[in-house]
C-alpha cells in the first residue's frame, strides 16, 4: 500500500461511530470538574448516540433520510431488458465486499459474507437473463497483508465449487470502489457493453453506480441490482435494542453517506440523481 490512499481505512474508522461519540463522552468527563452541566449534557449525549447507533430503528431511519436503498430489480424490470435493444450487450458485474483469510488453504482468501451475498444474488441474476456475469475487487486497502491472491479470484473458485458458476471474466486489481469503476469500465468497454447491472448491497449503490456512469462518460447504462441491507425483520422492540446488526448497518449507511459526500467534492459539481427509470426500469 502506497500513498495517502493507505490511510482511508484508518481515516474512515476514526469519523465513523463509534469514535466520534466516545470523543464527546471523554470530553464530557474532563469538563465534569470545572463545568459539570456542560460535561454532563456532553456525557449523556454519548451514551445516547452509543446506544442509538446500534440500534437498527435508527439505522433504517438514517438509511431512508440519506436515500441510500434503490428498490429491488424485480421480474417486471428484468423481462423488460431482456426486450430492449441493449439486451445483447447487457453485463452483470458484481462489487466485491471485502474478504477474509482462508481456513483450508493457508495464504489464500475467501469471500467474506457479504462479498458470498453479493455474488450469489449475481448468480441468480445472471441464471434468470442469461446475461455474462463478471467480478470486481482485487485487494483492498484495508486487507491485512500476506493474501496470494485477489477477491476476483477467491469469486471465481467460490462460483466453481459452491454454486456450479463460471464467471465470464474478472477485474482483479482494483482496491475500492473508485477504482472498481475506472478498471471495470474499460474491461466493458473492451467488450462491447452498453449496460452494466451492478450488483452490491443497496447502501453502496449509489454512490458505486455515480463511479460508473462517471467513468463510463455517459456511454454506459448503470443499473442498480441492490442486495438488500438490512437482515431479517425484528420485533420493533428488538430493534431500538442495540445488536451487531443495527450497529453494522448504521455504521454502512454513515459510511456511504461520508463516499458519496467525497464523491460530490471531487467531482466539482453536486450530481444529479438517478432517474427511476434508469436505476430500476420498468418499461421498455
Amino acid at each position: 500500500m502506497q500513498g495517502l490512499e493507505a490511510l482511508k481505512p484508518i481515516v474512515t474508522a476514526l469519523l465513523l461511530p463509534p469514535v466520534p461519540w466516545l470523543l464527546l463522552i471523554v470530553l464530557g468527563a474532563r469538563a465534569l470538574p470545572r463545568r459539570p452541566a456542560p460535561g454532563w449534557v456532553a456525557i449523556v449525549a454519548g451514551v445516547l448516540l452509543v446506544w442509538l447507533g446500534c440500534c437498527t430503528a435508527p439505522a433504517r431511519w438514517v438509511h431512508r433520510q440519506l436515500a441510500l436503498d434503490p428498490p429491488p430489480l424485480d421480474g417486471a424490470a428484468l423481462a423488460a431488458m431482456q426486450q430492449d435493444a441493449d439486451a445483447a450487450h447487457t453485463t452483470i458485474l458484481v462489487l466485491g465486499g471485502g474478504m477474509t483469510a482462508s481456513q483450508e488453504e493457508p495464504g489464500r482468501g475467501e469471500l467474506n459474507r457479504h462479498s458470498l451475498e453479493r455474488l450469489r444474488a449475481g448468480i441468480r441474476l445472471a441464471r434468470a437473463s442469461g446475461w455474462p456475469l463478471a467480478f470486481s475487487g482485487g485487494q483492498g486497502w484495508a486487507q491485512r497483508d500476506g493474501l496470494a491472491d485477489s477477491e476476483a479470484a477467491a469469486a471465481r473458485r467460490s462460483a466453481e465449487r459452491d454454486f456450479g458458476f463460471t464467471l465470464a471474466w474478472l477485474e482483479a486489481d482494483s482496491r475500492d470502489t473508485a477504482e472498481n469503476a475506472t478498471r471495470s469500465v474499460a474491461l466493458l468497454r473492451e467488450r462491447g457493453a452498453k449496460r452494466v447491472l451492478l450488483v452490491s448491497h443497496g447502501s453502496h449503490l449509489p454512490r458505486a453506480r455515480r463511479l460508473f456512469e462517471r467513468a463510463g462518460g455517459g456511454a454506459l447504462t448503470v443499473i442498480a441490482a441492490p442486495v438488500p441491507s438490512f437482515g431479517d425483520a425484528q420485533s420493533p422492540w428488538l430493534e431500538w435494542l442495540p445488536s451487531s446488526q443495527g450497529f453494522e448497518t448504521m455504521r454502512s449507511g454513515l459510511r456511504e453517506a461520508l463516499g458519496l459526500a467525497f464523491v460530490r467534492l471531487a467531482s466539482g459539481v453536486q450530481p444529479q440523481e438517478a432517474s427511476p427509470e434508469r436505476s430500476n426500469p420498468s418499461r421498455p
